[in-house]
């Protein structure tokens, strides 16, 4: 499917089209399907302002945006492009957000030293990197590319912090589960269609 931003293609082959920021895998991505299901073809775009343009262009029928999370409050900056842009918040979605540690297999928590993830899921581990100093928290642009670029990189000290279907998706084990400071961890997102 060409997903080019200046093609409509906000319906494909009966299905409609959903935007999302980050790679399959990602919590934008567990939102269309939780939202849509089978019904929807979903469209990985790199940044935020990615899927407003997919949205605005008439790739995407619609665009879901993370706008709070329940342990580090409002996503920075999606507000204020989301109310600068020509489109209307249909309604907001909920998502579970289970943080797991994902690393290549075999590998061992006492070796890694490096952990990537967005700086949101960073931010809702908060304790779990205060409780393992020799880590560094690495910042990413997606949870779901995180895990995508350890597991490219083949690195035995690195790991990411994503979605747990992500391990089997890019091949890599998960070594802990629900890793965020609470486990009351919810992220909304809110729908979005063009005005």
């Amino acid at each position: 499917m060409d997903a080019a931003p200046d093609r409509k293609v906000s319906a494909f082959a009966g299905q409609v089209v959903v935007a999302f920021q980050g790679e399959p895998g990602a919590y934008g991505s567990v939102a269309v399907e939780q939202e849509w299901g089978q019904r929807t073809v979903a469209l990985p775009c790199p940044r935020f302002e990615d899927v407003l343009t997919a949205v605005l262009r008439g790739a995407a029928a619609f665009g879901v945006l993370p706008v709070q999370n329940s342990i580090i409050g409002e996503i920075p900056g999606v507000a204020a492009l989301i109310a600068g842009a020509l489109v209307d918040v249909t309604h907001h979605l909920s998502v579970e957000v289970r943080h797991c540690l994902l690393a290549r297999r075999g590998a061992q928590l006492d070796e890694l030293r490096q952990v990537f993830s967005h700086p949101a899921a960073l931010a809702q581990c908060a304790g779990f990197f205060a409780a393992r100093p020799w880590l560094q928290a690495c910042e990413a642009y997606d949870t779901a590319g995180a895990a995508r670029a350890v597991s490219d990189r083949r690195q035995r000290t690195e790991a990411a912090i994503a979605h747990a279907s992500c391990a089997e998706r890019y091949g890599l084990e998960i070594m802990m589960q629900d890793i965020a400071d609470r486990g009351d961890n919810v992220t909304r997102f809110a729908v979005l269609s063009p005005r």
